[in-house]
């Protein structure tokens, strides 16, 4: 009985420590080294509809480098792996997402990149993934990026909006007001996302102010 007690602890030991490991290199939301992440046949096993896709992905994982051509590479895989995770049902997805994010942040972090279109594309991997607050950081960052394009502002409002980042009222109106002081770009779309809030939220008197805004450009509309 007691050998038995001791076999069984020492698998939970195994066991959790296994996972710990696993943990710490694969799930957790640290920048990890490529050669640090699952192998490829990790995917396929599990991904049988997107092998090709995965392939793909793969062969070009291996093509990466320090030139602008190999630095590319990089990129192309990142995408590779995000339209594989799509050709999938979205219950399935988490994997290759997760994949496709590493690949992002290896690269941000090697080249000290900050494009807006690279902190875009990791901001909707960690929406996908439900990993909120990370969306919200490379949302935020998105903004530092290009501050002027009301996309990443929307983005950022519907993750507020859905109750995903918790904000009160008084903030997201603050949020909005802070953003239009800025906005030139897609100026229109934030409006209509503003007073849709407002209305939301029965504040009445700023919705009139946004809504006659809109209707001396909309009129047909508003």
């Amino acid at each position: 009985m007691g050998k038995k007690l001791i076999f069984v602890m020492l698998l939970a030991v195994l066991v959790l420590g296994g996972f710990w490991v696993y943990k710490v290199l694969f799930l957790d939301n640290g920048i990890k080294n490529l050669s640090d992440l699952p192998s490829c046949d990790f995917y396929r096993v599990d991904n049988p509809a997107v092998v090709d896709m995965i392939n793909t992905a793969c062969d070009l994982e291996s093509q990466v480098g320090d030139d602008d051509e190999a630095r590319l590479k990089y990129l192309n895989a990142a995408l590779a792996w995000k339209s594989a995770a799509d050709a999938l049902p979205v219950e399935q997805r988490a994997d290759l997402n997760r994949r496709a994010v590493d690949v992002y942040r290896f690269y941000e972090q090697k080249f000290d990149d900050h494009a807006y279109s690279l902190r875009w594309n990791i901001a909707h991997l960690y929406q996908d993934l439900g990993d909120y607050n990370l969306a919200e950081e490379y949302y935020l960052k998105a903004i530092e990026s290009n501050n002027i394009n009301a996309e990443p502002y929307i983005a950022l409002y519907y993750l507020y909006d859905k109750g995903n980042i918790e904000k009160n009222t008084a903030e997201i109106d603050q949020y909005f007001a802070d953003a239009l002081k800025l906005v030139s770009e897609n100026r229109d779309q934030l409006l209509h996302q503003y007073l849709t809030f407002l209305e939301k939220n029965n504040l009445t008197d700023k919705a009139a102010e946004v809504r006659a805004e809109l209707k001396v450009r909309y009129p047909e509309l508003y």
